[in-house]
Formats: C-alpha cells, structure tokens, sequence
C-alpha cells in the first residue's frame, strides 16, 4: 500500500476549526495531488493555499497532466514543460526557515533550470526558494536574499533514471542543504542571512517558475510539502515513510523497490 499522512493530515484538520488547524500545523502547504482529476490541486496544511493546474480548463477527467502517483497508487501530475500548478501568495509560505520536498520521477535529465517548486519570481533572476534541475542537470535547491541566490549543493544527473525519487531542499538560518532519497548532498552552503518575500511576482507554483522567463518542467511531480522549520534529515524520512526503514536510505537503493513498503 501506498504510505502517506495525507488521510491522517485530512482526518485532524476536518476535527477542528480551519484557523486553529492551520496555527497548529508545522506544515504551511501540503498538495498531495489525490485529486486524479479537475484542475484544482488542493492544500490539506489547513492554510487553504489550494492551487490552480495553468494548462486548460476541463474538469472531466480526461486532464492530459493526471498520471498514476507515487509506486503506483493514487494520482500525481505529469508535466509537459507548458503546464504549471498556480500556487497563490499568502504568508503562510513565507517562513524564515523551511523544508521544501517532493517527489519526482523522469526518464532522463529534463535539462538545466526546470523548477519543481518555486514561491514568487523576480524577473529572470529568481524565486524567494526553490526545487529545481540545476547547471549540471541533477538537482539543487536555493534561497535567494534579493541580491543573489544561495544553492545548496548539486544532486546529479542520477535521480532521473525513471524511477521515484524524493528529493528535499532545507534552510535552517545557518546553511541551504539539500536531501535525495534519504541523504544530504555534500555539507550545505553557509548563509545566515533571510529570505526576500517582497517578489514583483508574488505567486508561487509546482512544475514551473512564475517569473519572467519559462522555465517549466518536463516530468512527474506528486506530495509536495513545505513545512515551517529545516527538519532533520530523518525527521523528514520518517514523517514521509512512518512504519518503514527507520535508517537513511542506502547507497544506490531506488525508492520505487518493494522493500520499502509495508507488509
């Protein structure tokens, strides 16, 4: 069976009132893309940040962007590099120190500068943060000050060999890291300055960057995540796989292999 705390997430947030949910939460968005249809994609943290699919406007189940989710089960969004999930600007996604994750699967490096996840844009420059493919077309994940963009270290070109791969981006105030599949890249990028959130482009977005440029991505997206604090790299493998390995994943382990799934 496929692992998520979306159903668990869902059941607490329907329990109490939407502003206390919300305040309680240490997420600040969370779209598990559940939907398998339609071209709202929404937001169970309880801050209501739902997203809207750019491409077209059908609602009948025949979206070209909907594709089978995570190992199989579910649903996630296929992108084709012209669509893009609109995420609106709110507050709630303008944290100091976060987490940005989500899981990715592509048969092959889409090429440089194709964002996963991104908040805001400044011209051509950069968003506020951001999951992207990198110059060396791996993967990388930066912050940006409003003067210039802190990256974490690059992933290579390896997590796009067709398979699931999580991939997570993380600033704690001291240093941006990056995870994939379970582990860090490299030893982070010292910064310990803030995020700039005062974009000429405000909205954020899943499989896009909203600024002046296109920088759309070709590939599958599914359970993107952004959370209030730099969690621990096995506090981030532990919330996204409850019940499974407790360790970091192992050298050359796929995340798509049945071992990783509950009897």
């Amino acid at each position: 069976m496929r692992i998520s705390i979306a159903g668990l997430m869902l059941t607490a947030m329907l329990a109490i009132p939407a502003a206390a949910a919300a305040s309680a939460s240490p997420l600040a968005g969370y779209w598990p893309m559940y939907e398998g249809k339609g071209q709202v994609v929404h937001d169970i943290s309880g801050n209501g940040n739902h997203g809207r699919l750019g491409s077209s406007n059908s609602t009948d189940g025949r979206d070209a962007g909907w594709v089978r989710g995570l190992w199989g089960i579910g649903s996630a969004l296929q992108f084709d590099g012209n669509d893009f999930i609109a995420i609106p600007d709110d507050t709630s996604l303008h944290q100091q120190r976060l987490t940005v994750e989500a899981w990715t699967r592509r048969n092959g490096s889409p090429g440089q500068w194709k964002y996963l996840v991104a908040k805001g844009g400044d011209g051509c420059e950069a968003a506020s943060y951001a999951l992207y493919s990198s110059a060396n077309g791996g993967i990388a994940f930066y912050v940006f000050d409003g003067k210039r963009w802190w990256r974490s270290p690059q992933g290579s070109q390896a997590i796009w060999d067709g398979a699931w791969h999580h991939v997570a981006g993380t600033y704690d105030g001291k240093s941006v890291r990056l995870f994939v599949d379970g582990r860090q890249v490299g030893a982070g990028t010292p910064f310990s300055g803030r995020i700039k959130y005062e974009q000429p482009f405000g909205e954020g977005a899943i499989g896009a960057y909203r600024g002046s440029c296109k920088l759309t991505l070709s590939g599958i997206v599914d359970e993107v995540r952004i959370w209030r604090a730099a969690l621990p790299v096995a506090q981030i493998w532990g919330l996204i796989n409850p019940g499974l390995r407790r360790e970091p994943a192992a050298p050359g382990l796929r995340t798509d292999q049945r071992q990783w799934l509950s009897p």
